[in-house]
């Protein structure tokens, strides 16, 4: 039995790897891969490359030799500050939304800049050829948990750890004196040694998201703790953390931005008998990632919204599409032959802890 070193909670950030079928052929059985996205270059209009100041982390991907995920292209705008914005997925790929999200946190050199577009691309490897730290993510973090791969992680010498020891005494960082990016999960895994006495020798950063605060307090916390004997070598625990403060949706435009032609009632915020239920788009509900859409809509006598269109959404396309879905979900009272030309704000925000995230016409 393999058993996972580290504490339940705070959860990292939850990344579902990619399901493919292996192809049914007489030909070579497919084997295992683990695939690492990375964001390429980001081009502009006008030949302009904008520099990434900040480069959310892709987590790591499990998939077959002979499948291909489809190439993910995503287009979007920077702010001045450097922000990307109006972010939309182009082609296939990305059905989840996951490297939209991570698109959202990432920073650019500051300036302005539209018609941006940027690629993800993938490395593929072997489960006994990978990186050792691309290994230990997949273990911890991927549901990978092919005999393959771990011999990878544990099956070098030395290492007789693969069964976590039992604790006596287990110390943590002091999470929330720790820095953090909003919309970033971190996580660090750390390799360590035992003695005879269960003290704690030799630990090292084995693998990391790459918050170097939270390396330096988790090689703190982890020599201080204690296990149970006898002397081990090659043991591994992870502390990590979920993305904690949300981030903020850029700046809404005021309601009297945006008019259709049609007369709908000024009230129709105070009509509706089955108000719009949205549902969070997860990747960024995951990500702790907020932001708004405007839907323009008709609405029949019977009360069904009908024609509805995103006018804008932000901080991507995708919460346009899902306040759209909600629209259409809810009903309304209506006087006499139905409205045209409404207008409607909706809201996707971040609880405070302990509270659940909320999608509602704002």
């Amino acid at each position: 039995m393999l058993a996972l070193g580290g504490q339940a909670a705070p959860p990292a950030l939850p990344v579902p790897p990619i399901v493919s079928t292996p192809p049914a052929s007489a030909g070579t059985a497919p084997t295992r891969l683990l695939v690492a996205p990375r964001f390429g270059p980001a081009r502009c209009i006008g030949g302009d490359s904008p520099a990434l100041t900040l480069a959310p982390r892709l987590a790591v991907e499990a998939g077959w030799s002979g499948t291909n995920a489809p190439p993910v292209t995503l287009s979007f705008a920077i702010d001045a500050t450097g922000r990307p914005h109006d972010i939309e997925r182009r082609g296939q790929g990305d059905y989840d939304g996951r490297f939209q999200a991570a698109l959202a946190v990432a920073r650019f050199a500051p300036g302005v800049a539209k018609g941006c577009t940027i690629s993800v691309t993938r490395q593929s490897y072997g489960l006994s050829e990978a990186p050792r730290a691309l290994a230990i993510e997949a273990l911890f973090f991927g549901g990978v948990r092919e005999p393959a791969l771990i011999d990878a992680v544990f099956g070098g010498a030395p290492s007789n750890c693969r069964v976590v020891p039992s604790p006596r005494v287990t110390h943590f960082p002091e999470f929330n004196r720790l820095a953090r990016t909003p919309g970033t999960a971190s996580w660090t895994i750390l390799g360590y040694d035992l003695d005879a006495r269960g003290r704690v020798r030799g630990a090292k950063v084995e693998a990391s998201s790459g918050d170097a605060e939270l390396d330096r307090a988790g090689l703190r916390a982890l020599g201080a703790s204690r296990f149970q004997g006898p002397a081990r070598q090659g043991c591994l625990f992870r502390y990590s953390r979920g993305a904690g403060q949300p981030l903020a949706a850029p700046e809404k435009p005021p309601r009297t931005a945006f008019k259709l032609p049609g007369g709908c009632p000024e009230d129709i915020h105070a009509r509706w008998l089955a108000p719009p239920r949205p549902r969070f788009p997860e990747a960024f509900r995951a990500r702790h990632i907020e932001g708004w859409a405007v839907i323009g809509f008709d609405v029949a006598p019977w009360g069904q919204p009908g024609n509805a269109r995103v006018l804008n959404a932000e901080p991507a396309a995708v919460f346009g599409e899902a306040a759209k879905a909600g629209i259409e979900q809810a009903r309304l009272r209506v006087d006499g032959d139905g409205y045209r030309g409404c207008v409607e704000h909706v809201r996707f925000r971040i609880g405070e802890p302990g509270e659940p995230e909320s999608a509602r016409v704002d």
